[in-house]
């Protein structure tokens, strides 16, 4: 049996424009779930927030990360920001 490695790069669009890509706040030893939550902050539109085993903001639209919680111990499988 082989080992079959998937990459996915994120990238940001408007009207077909690139904006940059959206790097992995954590590398590949902590992956999230198959589909990790992200969330747009509902008024800073260039903070983003995604769910691994903690939830990490970026103010940079993706570029740099921060861990803005504990750890959860098992992978996010919901995220929801408020204002």
């Amino acid at each position: 049996m082989g080992l079959l490695k998937v990459e996915i790069c994120l990238e940001q669009t408007m009207e077909g424009v690139s904006l940059g890509t959206i790097n992995n706040p954590i590398g590949e030893m902590n992956p999230g779930n198959w589909v990790t939550p992200f969330d747009q902050h509902p008024i800073l539109s260039n903070t983003i927030y995604v769910g691994y085993t903690r939830v990490h903001r970026s103010s940079d639209k993706g570029i740099t990360w921060t861990p803005v919680s504990q750890d959860f111990g098992a992978k996010l499988d919901h995220l929801k920001i408020s204002s």
